[in-house]
């Protein structure tokens, strides 16, 4: 608890807690000392892992997220869409070097958002594993 709140310090927020519940894990609360107006950003946190929904993929970027009109395609999976070959490289050296292999026997195995959760949910781990093993890069394919 006292490291939250060291990390929040930089922000205009008070954390919170409800009588009883903190040794429990739950009744904090976040509470803003500001005035804070429709639209503000109150708390900023880098994402562990990131996946276009389906409905986007193909039609956006696998890296920035951008929709241009022509796509270049992974030459090892094809599933994965770049607007450039500096995204490409970016997204190569960050993971999907560690994937590239396994995203087509996943994906023949599940349809839609449940590839995007699946594969998700995977980057999700391989960057908690890489953080706690203090690795500076995913080790993606330790989660396949």
């Amino acid at each position: 608890l006292a490291r939250l709140m060291q990390d929040l310090s930089d922000f205009p927020v008070r954390l919170g807690t409800c009588p009883g519940e903190p040794e429990k894990g739950r009744g904090l609360f976040l509470e803003s000392t500001e005035e804070a107006l429709p639209g503000d950003v109150l708390l900023a946190e880098a994402s562990a892992a990131t996946v276009l929904m389906w409905s986007e993929w193909g039609l956006r970027c696998s890296t920035c997220f951008r929709r241009v009109g022509q796509l270049l395609s992974c030459g090892g999976c094809g599933l994965e869409k770049y607007c450039s070959e500096a995204c490409q490289k970016k997204q190569w050296k960050a993971q999907h070097k560690a994937e590239c292999s396994k995203l087509k026997p996943l994906r023949r195995e599940l349809d839609g958002t449940d590839f995007t959760d699946a594969v998700l949910c995977l980057r999700a781990l391989a960057e908690t594993k890489s953080k706690a093993a203090g690795h500076v890069l995913p080790s993606v394919a330790d989660c396949y």
